[in-house]
């Protein structure tokens, strides 16, 4: 169409429809800005309508804009763009070549007179924000931004972030500023939109991911969408959830003058103060004591489980100022910072009461929050320092109640003249009292069996394992413990700078190294891996100790790995039994794990597929272990054993032979053909498929990745059981750990990397 056609030329209903202000302030919030000058150049009219209508141009989202990229990695003379067609100067500074695309952008808007209309500025995940544009953003007049949201930028310096935005918000500075009202950076802007930036970006342009913000550990906290600051959704933001930030100070110096996507543990804080934990009390004394800290937590606005009450000081939609409350996903298009935190209408609408903002930080919850259902309660229902009601409040899904009742309720008439509830008599009788006979008063725990002075059967020293395969292994380090003595292998990351801890479970027959070339493929993929790999109990350099082999053992040594590297939360792979493991440890201890990958899964197989013979021994080998193990191994070997000749040249070469490690701990570690008997009867080798279902439903980033040739575990068999994701690794047998480490290692990374 002809850009000079005149409006007379055109139907007056479809101009009049494009340029109703109703009609246009909806239509142009599914309208990026390429197509809203697109759709300008259709007429002349509908062209000067666009461009000198302020409210147009009101909310701009660039994320999506070709033109505003920069690659994250690539070399400065590469060129590829307008702004970097020539070969860049040596002086060029940092702003300068990140900031430049989109300093383009900007620019060309400016000229466009289009900028000064600008009051909603989205920037996410974009590699050419600095924190030099942010600073001209927020204070030159040319800007006019009330909310900006700069999420999960890379280059951005945070620590200058921090002191730009404490400047702005002095207490000497001039009437009127500053501009800018809110601020998004704490939140994923996943929540917003699906952006595949390849479709857009081409010639080795590749997508922003950010720093990551870690996995929310609940399936309501993974709901990404602003209704999650109003739900009991547990964690909500990564930022001071587990440690101190210095962003604390930041959001208190910026109270009341610019509004974050997050919020200070103020009211909660003030309630519990009296009856923190002592580990909490102690650690905020000796950290950064008068500062609130981050409310990492969303509880809900129903109040605490047992009375329904929140702090005295719970923000409430209505009734208080809106700088107490967080911003909301996504920006509004209205510019205005009432609709940013204003709640959704769906919640408003349902809400049979005044709708209460009740967050908190992690300190202010300990031994009083359920991470798995998000109930929590307050100092006056449990109290750990004046009542031990724990007990109590494990009896209620048993009473048939959801509350603790009180005793005065109990002794309330009903109106047929009873006293109080017969469920709740029930409860208070078989509870609250300490009169009546315990039903198991005559249980008596079985006692420990003690074998001699030693608890365990040693593990052959590192010595002994250098003189067979020499040097070319890792060197481990020991841990000891009343079951013993576990060798451990500390991996470092490459790159010296600890971004994602990772801990691995190796399978039943081969000992830790046995995982050692995933752990070099997957470093060489993320360098900032740092990996740690054990040896399971009587297997490599750790010992047996004289217990049966049951899962909880070697959540034990989970547990004391992850203490010694003073990890809280770790990434999880295991393989084979050490994907039985890893499930087991996790289904108990969800707060532990990042994410969890399990490989090749042992746990599926069926007791009645093995022999006759074999069941006969599994149920009973007293007098016949020997045999017992001997039948287990040559089951997992599938057959004799058989060593490669040429072992010796590709150990020296640093290759892993499985076969000859099996060798060495049959003829050099006395416990493994006990320690391997044990585990395969006792420690979740057959018959798991109840826990791998409730592994499925946790509230956890989870993998299952299987070899297509493998008779162990199938992909059907995952899904069947509800797993949502399954890779499946084509030609690969059961050792696929080490026979196609490097497309194991690409699948996990994959799915560490990728946006949930």
């Amino acid at each position: 169409m002809d850009p000079h056609t005149s409006i007379d030329q055109l139907p007056t209903a479809l101009i009049d429809l494009l340029c109703n202000p109703i009609i246009a302030d909806k239509l142009l919030q599914y309208s990026g800005l390429s197509s809203i000058l697109q759709l300008s150049r259709t007429a002349r009219v509908y062209h000067d309508w666009v461009l000198h209508t302020p409210k147009v141009f009101r909310y701009l989202d660039l994320t999506r804009a070709k033109g505003a990229y920069t690659p994250v990695i690539a070399p400065i003379d590469n060129g590829g763009h307008s702004w970097r067609a020539q070969r860049m100067d040596e002086n060029l500074t940092e702003d300068e070549f990140y900031a430049g695309p989109l300093r383009s952008v900007l620019n060309r808007l400016d000229r466009l007179h289009i900028l000064q209309d600008v009051q909603v500025l989205v920037l996410d995940r974009l590699a050419s924000v600095t924190h030099e544009l942010v600073h001209e953003i927020t204070t030159d007049d040319k800007y006019n931004v009330r909310l900006l949201s700069i999420r999960q930028c890379p280059n951005v310096n945070e620590s200058r972030l921090r002191h730009l935005l404490t400047y702005l918000c002095r207490p000497s500075r001039p009437e009127g500023t500053p501009r800018l009202q809110g601020l998004y950076f704490f939140t994923d802007p996943v929540c917003d939109r699906n952006i595949d930036t390849k479709t857009i970006i081409s010639d080795g342009i590749t997508t922003v991911d950010g720093a990551a913000l870690g996995l929310l550990p609940s399936d309501k906290a993974q709901n990404y969408d602003s209704q999650h600051w109003y739900a009991p959704s547990g964690r909500v933001t990564t930022i001071g959830a587990d440690a101190r930030s210095a962003w604390e100070e930041t959001l208190q110096s910026c109270s009341g003058i610019i509004a974050f996507d997050a919020v200070l543990c103020k009211a909660m804080h003030e309630r519990m103060a009296a009856c923190l934990h002592e580990a909490s009390q102690d650690f905020l004394a000796t950290s950064k004591p008068g500062v609130p800290t981050v409310a990492a937590i969303a509880l809900g606005p129903e109040g605490c489980s047992g009375c329904g009450k929140a702090p005295k000081a719970t923000p409430v939609w209505g009734e208080d100022p809106i700088n107490e409350f967080p911003l909301l996903s996504p920006p509004p298009h209205s510019g205005k910072l009432v609709d940013a935190v204003r709640p959704p209408d769906a919640i408003l609408l349902n809400s049979s009461q005044p709708l209460r903002l009740i967050v908190s930080c992690k300190w202010c919850l300990v031994n009083r929050h359920c991470d798995s259902c998000n109930r929590w309660w307050c100092a006056d229902c449990y109290n750990p320092k004046q009542s031990n009601k724990l007990r109590d409040l494990e009896a209620l899904s048993s009473a048939g109640l959801d509350y603790l009742p009180a005793q005065e309720e109990l002794q309330t008439s009903d109106s047929d003249g009873s006293k109080g509830d017969s469920i709740k008599q029930r409860f208070y009788q078989s509870v609250m009292s300490d009169t009546l006979p315990s039903p198991l008063a005559d249980l008596e725990l079985p006692r420990r069996r003690v074998w001699g002075q030693n608890n365990d059967i040693a593990a052959p020293t590192n010595a002994a394992f250098t003189a067979r395969f020499g040097h070319a292994f890792p060197k481990p380090e020991y841990l000891g413990s009343d079951l013993g003595t576990t060798a451990l292998y500390d991996l470092p990351p490459p790159s010296g700078q600890l971004k994602r801890p990772v801990l691995i479970i190796h399978g039943l027959n081969t000992p830790a190294l046995g995982m050692w070339p995933l752990a070099k493929e997957l470093q060489a993929l993320d360098p900032d891996a740092h990996v740690v790999l054990f040896d399971l109990w009587g297997h490599g350099l750790s010992s047996t100790p004289l217990v049966a082999h049951t899962p909880q053992i070697f959540h034990f040594q989970i547990f004391q790995v992850l203490g010694f590297m003073q990890w809280t939360r770790a990434h999880i792979i295991g393989y084979s039994f050490g994907a039985s493991t890893a499930i087991s440890f996790a289904i108990h201890n969800v707060w532990t794990a990042l994410s969890v990958a399990v490989l090749a899964p042992a746990g599926l197989l069926r007791k009645e597929d093995f022999s006759k013979h074999m069941q006969e021994l599994l149920d009973d080998s007293t007098g016949r272990e020997t045999e017992a193990a001997d039948c287990v191994l040559s089951f997992l070997e599938g057959g004799p054993l058989v060593v490669p000749t040429n072992w010796q040249e590709r150990v020296n070469s640093g290759e892993v032979v499985a076969e000859a490690l099996r060798e060495w701990e049959l003829q050099e570690h006395p416990g493994y053909p006990h320690s391997a008997l044990s585990m395969f009867r006792e420690g979740g080798v057959y018959g798991c498929e109840d826990s791998f279902r409730e592994f499925a439903q946790l509230p956890l980033k989870t993998i299952g990745v299987v070899a297509e040739l493998d008779t162990v575990c199938s992909r059907s068999q995952l899904v069947e059981l509800g797993f949502g994701d399954v890779e499946v690794v084509a030609k690969a047998n059961h050792a696929f750990v080490r026979g196609a480490a490097g497309e194991v290692a690409r699948v996990v990374y994959q799915f560490w990397t990728r946006q949930t």
